[in-house]
């Protein structure tokens, strides 16, 4: 409220402030005297996007309906009144010329673009139409609803699951985004929660590993940056390169892809070495701490440097640092762990912290993810009373391999022969995109995508219904990142013509005769008001009022100081990985993945990886751009500006060796396809390794195929995952740029 009126005349105005509150926060459709007085509002609100933050919003709203200004609240304490640059530029967003705003049916070939506009009705009744003929010929497993994480609201996202189980259609098992990173914190703590996320502005030294978090969690660098300015804290950046969170570092630390565990070795090795262990805190707290010091013996300084390319005195310093500041904050990332040993991974980082004993202190101890706080009961949302253990789970990252019949994938049943798909899009973020490609091109294979754009998704369907974005409907939000429940209330009227997740869901109940069993006929605020009430946590009219509820645990809870959360209260340095616990084990007819009986007792390097060759001598990582949100912002001209166009970043030394100048066209492959680039010559990363930033679109590429083309879709060790970041690849130069 201070934003509004810029600090002045607040005892004044303070009583009509908290009725303007009240009334902002229900987000009813601005009024004709609004509009008439020049009146400009106030909403509040969450950012929904795939992102750990959910950052809470202010939105100015203008006296026409439409919205202005977006911008961070400061009244929240994690927020800070920071958000990104994409989202603070909304409105080129919700008001894009390119926006879709009727339902459309293909007339052409698939992926032709010829379609013709119809109504709602219509297109509602051929989805419906498509899947009762698809559940005749082959069975109700041959329907696939496939979603994720477009919006992080929980109606507006997971009612679709209720649809799924009502009718017994083929589960999806979400596996692309946070599973290896998910199981290897669990696999130690027991449990998917951690020091308060705003305790990074009270460490001393605050360890940012594996996440760019200047351009994908922009919150986590404003706790850090308060703490070096209010307590002199280092920042440390662990990550593959000098990329936007480095250049804020006082300690670089530049490892080869795929070598975090190393590190993360020598580290301990060093803390039992030189005395920083705290031993009396692990004899308490931890359950092999002497296994773990005898099999670390040899993870000395030196091996680990062979193995990461850093020196054995960056080792050094880095061991020394954390060593002896007892508040150190280990912020971990999910950018490391989506290698095929990313589990181990995160789970030797986060075992750092509790030889140190830096769990103890405010300001201490490790932090992932903090999942397991908010105890939001789904179960009606969800339908999960309807869910059939029987039916099948396919891999949200295998969509390739289950659309071109692999038999694994399809978990030996039936084809799938229809889709409903929302919040995603598979054409462009999925791995092996050769695969996603020639299965959405099946002739016999519907396809209805719920979008707001027409994306490369939307582009090879039968049927594209228009949705509304974030603004223009209720929602409710849990932020991983932080330690909120959230908001979102509906602040402005969406066009005419678009229609929200939960509307699609509701009217193909009733058209496939469901509509009648429990879940179903709620509106997106009844969901939240009775969510809400379920678990605990109030009700609408209340969370409307007061914004947002602080979900944090005490201290003691959250620092694990009456226990880690397995039976016994210890940390586990030896997980059982075949069985251990993690937020979204498979279930038992996938059955656990990847080369498991490789994974170590205790903390250590597993390659695993795809290891550089001969044959393709360079690793390549798939990082995330600071204007894109995986696909989404690839559609908004400013982001597209910022970001420029597709490039691969090489380090100086391979450009030489490979007599490649900065803007010539390479060509990149390895045994999925290959991609044509033009070359960024950039300092710091490793020798051999390779880098391209943001989720680009295939068709922004040279060839129309993008870089997903050659990431890998085999499931990762122990419960799934995607390996985006683990990819070997051979280098080519194709034309100089002069040529190009």
């Amino acid at each position: 409220m201070m934003n509004i009126l810029d600090g002045r005349h607040f005892g004044l105005f303070a009583a009509s402030l908290m009725q303007y509150r009240k009334d902002m926060n229900v987000a009813t459709p601005i009024s004709a005297k609004n509009a008439a007085e020049g009146a400009t509002r106030v909403g509040h609100t969450v950012c929904p996007h795939d992102c750990p933050s959910a950052c809470a919003l202010e939105v100015d709203i203008n006296a026409d309906g439409r919205i202005g200004r977006v911008r961070g609240a400061n009244a929240n304490t994690y927020t800070a009144g920071v958000i990104c640059a994409k989202v603070a530029r909304y409105s080129e967003r919700i008001y894009h010329p390119g926006r879709l705003l009727t339902p459309k049916r293909r007339r052409g070939a698939k992926g032709a673009g010829d379609w013709q506009e119809i109504s709602w009705e219509a297109a509602l009744d051929e989805v419906a139409d498509a899947f009762v003929k698809a559940e005749a010929r082959h069975g109700a497993e041959a329907v696939w609803p496939y979603f994720y994480a477009g919006t992080m609201g929980q109606v507006q996202r997971d009612s679709i699951e209720r649809l799924r189980h009502a009718k017994k259609y083929s589960g999806f098992f979400g596996s692309i985004c946070t599973n290896m990173a998910w199981t290897g914190y669990v696999m130690g703590t027991g449990a998917l929660r951690g020091p308060d996320p705003r305790e990074i502005a009270k460490a001393d030294v605050v360890v940012i590993w594996g996440t760019n978090a200047v351009a994908t969690q922009v919150n986590v660098m404003t706790h850090a940056v308060k703490a070096r300015k209010e307590r002199g804290a280092k920042i440390v950046v662990v990550d593959i390169y000098d990329n936007p969170t480095m250049k804020q570092a006082d300690m670089r630390i530049v490892v080869r892809p795929g070598t975090d565990a190393a590190l993360a070795c020598a580290i301990m090795h060093i803390a039992f070495r030189d005395g920083y262990a705290d031993r009396d805190y692990m004899a308490r707290f931890a359950d092999d701490p002497a296994g773990l010091e005898a099999h670390l013996k040899t993870k000395t300084p030196q091996w680990a440097s062979d193995i990461t390319g850093l020196s054995v005195e960056e080792i050094e310093d880095f061991a020394r640092l954390v060593g002896t500041t007892k508040k150190t904050f280990f912020r971990l990332g999910y950018g490391f762990a989506r290698q095929r040993n990313g589990a181990v991974a995160m789970h030797a980082a986060l075992s750092i912290a509790t030889v140190l004993g830096s769990w103890q202190y405010e300001g201490g101890g490790a932090f992932h993810n903090n999942g397991d706080i908010f105890r939001l009961n789904k179960s009606e949302l969800m339908g999960t009373a309807y869910a059939d253990p029987d039916v099948r789970q396919l891999d949200q990252s295998q969509i390739g391999r289950v659309l071109t019949g692999d038999a694994e994938a399809l978990r030996h049943g039936g084809p799938v022969t229809a889709l409903l798909i929302q919040n995603t899009n598979p054409v462009n973020v999925a791995p092996e995109q050769r695969l996603v490609k020639q299965g959405f091109l099946r002739d016999d294979l519907f396809v209805a995508v719920h979008e707001q754009f027409m994306t490369e998704t939307a582009e090879v369907a039968d049927i594209v219904l228009p949705a509304t974005m974030f603004l223009e409907h209720d929602d409710i939000y849990r932020a991983g990142g932080q330690n909120h429940i959230l908001l979102g209330p509906k602040l402005v009227e969406p066009p005419e013509t678009v229609r929200t997740n939960l509307f699609v869901i509701e009217e193909l109940a009733k058209r496939l005769g469901i509509d009648h069993m429990p879940g179903f006929g709620l509106s997106a605020r009844d969901h939240v008001d009775r969510m809400l009430k379920v678990s605990g946590w109030g009700d609408f009219d209340t969370l409307a009022e007061e914004k947002w509820i602080d979900a944090q645990p005490a201290f003691e809870v959250a620092h694990y100081l009456e226990g880690f959360g397995y039976g016994d209260g210890k940390f586990r340095f030896s997980p059982e990985w075949a069985t251990g616990p993690s937020p979204n084990r498979p279930p038992k007819n996938i059955g656990v993945m990847g080369p498991v009986s490789q994974f170590p007792k205790f903390p250590d390097q597993v390659d695993v990886i795809e290891t550089a060759d001969q044959d393709h001598p360079f690793r390549l990582a798939t990082s995330p751009a600071r204007n894109f949100l995986n696909s989404t912002f690839a559609e908004t001209k400013t982001s597209v500006q910022k970001e420029g166009r597709p490039e691969l970043m090489i380090c100086p030394a391979d450009a030489t060796r490979n007599n490649i100048a900065d803007g010539d066209i390479v060509r990149i492959g390895n045994g999925r396809g290959e991609v044509r680039l033009h070359a960024k010559i950039v300092e710091g990363a490793r020798p051999g390794v390779l880098v391209a930033e943001g989720l680009w679109p295939n068709k922004a590429h040279l060839d129309g195929e993008g870089i997903n083309v050659l990431t890998g879709a085999d499931a990762v060790a122990p419960y799934g995952g995607a390996a985006f970041h683990d990819n070997k690849v051979w280098l080519r130069r194709q034309y100089q740029a002069s040529e190009a």
